[in-house]
């Protein structure tokens, strides 16, 4: 059985938030590249796209196990918070 590869793609939309204010919302989503299969999307994870880009690569430099990615992203998101 071989290693699985992934690949990632940064994701934007726009969003509205509740005051009615649009904003253009960053995320990701995450492919197995042997059966382009989706594994793994987060949307509107931040309005900065390069906030969204240090966590793939955190992700990338500490080989997270796509079963963990949402726990990353829950921990990312308490940071941006704090």
């Amino acid at each position: 059985m071989g290693t699985q590869k992934i690949s990632f793609q940064i994701t934007s939309r726009k969003v509205a938030n509740d005051n009615g204010e649009v904003y253009v919302g960053y995320g990701f989503r995450v492919f197995d590249e042997n059966t382009d299969e989706e594994l793994f999307s987060a949307d509107d994870l931040s309005r900065e796209e390069s906030s969204v880009m240090e966590l793939i690569e955190l992700i990338r430099q500490n080989d997270v196990c796509p079963c963990h990615f949402m726990d990353v992203v829950e921990d990312f998101l308490t940071l941006l918070c704090n």
